[in-house]
């Protein structure tokens, strides 16, 4: 019989994206392609795409709104997220001030593409021995701003977008199964932005336009994922005490079109799974709350079910949890 290691709910769960999008068709222009080349092999058909100088921390701000008049006051703010406003202060500081938030405790986490697994899997932690009581956990991605034009099928992958979502204590029989979340940094290179950090300074003469650029080889990181993938799912499967039958929802994090193929492979039920790529692109670590705010939208989730979060970042990292509703 499974058994919950973490009693939560998720209360709440929105998201919000900028208001001009980009078609494949307009977007073929830039990379000099034909559209039908990036519908059948990217998949992505339409990203909502922000300005040069957006605030990402604005954008957290919108999605977030909707938990907090709906909730109240968060007893603590997590900021899960790749895109950073600015070095210093801290992201969740600029988020807390756009919510009119004063007094709570805000902090970051990067864990890139897995920034909202890691964030849960600490809401739940201090949820769990009471130490907060309501976490609101937001994520803003805004990479397309970072798009290599030369490297055409990471730059139609790429969409910008926001989700928030609280978590908060809960007498009901819902929460965690397991997490699960391993790395291997042999395959660090193979998804990257060199710049924003000391490595390549903007003051170094070294330093080039290109490092502030996403570059990622696609085919060898899928590669070198899939075997591990097989292992790291039967393992956290094996963990909960669960079986893929159990599962009445996969959430992945929507990386590509040949990883949302892959899912398939790992016997995971096409008409079980939230797919969001054609329409959003690849949200970086706003893509798995983007799709549980949308399944929930959309009336696919109900009390007591199983939820399965699964998803890949730059490591290589593999991230998983199993929730019940």
């Amino acid at each position: 019989m499974s058994k919950l290691t973490h009693h939560f709910q998720i209360s709440a769960a929105h998201f919000a994206v900028p208001p001009d999008f980009q078609t494949a068709e307009e977007l073929a222009k830039d990379l000099d392609c034909e559209a039908s080349w990036i519908h059948e092999n990217v998949g992505v058909s339409n990203r909502h795409v922000c300005q040069p100088g957006d605030d990402p921390a604005k954008l957290a701000a919108t999605a977030a709104r909707p938990a907090i008049e709906n909730l109240g006051t968060p007893d603590l703010l997590i900021y899960s997220s790749a895109t950073v406003r600015q070095c210093i202060p801290d992201t969740s500081v600029f988020v807390a001030r756009e919510l009119g938030i004063s007094g709570v405790p805000t902090y970051s986490v990067n864990a890139t593409c897995l920034s909202f697994l890691v964030a849960l899997r600490h809401a739940a932690a201090m949820i769990s021995d009471k130490s907060y009581s309501k976490i609101l956990i937001v994520t803003a991605e805004l990479p397309t701003l970072s798009r290599n034009f030369s490297d055409p099928k990471s730059a139609a992958l790429l969409g910008d977008g926001a989700a928030a979502v609280m978590v908060e204590s809960t007498t009901r029989d819902a929460g965690a199964f397991c997490f699960r979340q391993k790395t291997w940094p042999e395959f660090a290179e193979l998804t990257q932005i060199r710049g924003g950090g000391l490595l390549n300074h903007p003051m170094l003469s070294s330093t080039k336009d290109t490092d502030y650029l996403f570059e990622m080889s696609g085919e060898v990181l899928l590669r070198a994922a899939i075997p591990k993938l097989k292992r790291f799912l039967s393992t956290l499967l094996s963990d909960a005490e669960l079986s893929v039958k159990d599962l009445d929802l996969i959430v992945p994090h929507q990386a590509s079109a040949a990883g949302m193929r892959l899912l398939e492979r790992l016997g995971l039920p096409k008409n079980r799974t939230v797919d969001i790529l054609g329409d959003y692109g690849n949200c970086v670590s706003a893509s798995m709350p983007m799709a549980l705010a949308i399944a929930q939208r959309d009336g696919r989730i109900k009390p007591g079910d199983k939820i399965l979060f699964l998803g890949t970042a730059a490591g290589l990292s593999i991230g998983a949890t199993v929730l019940q509703w």
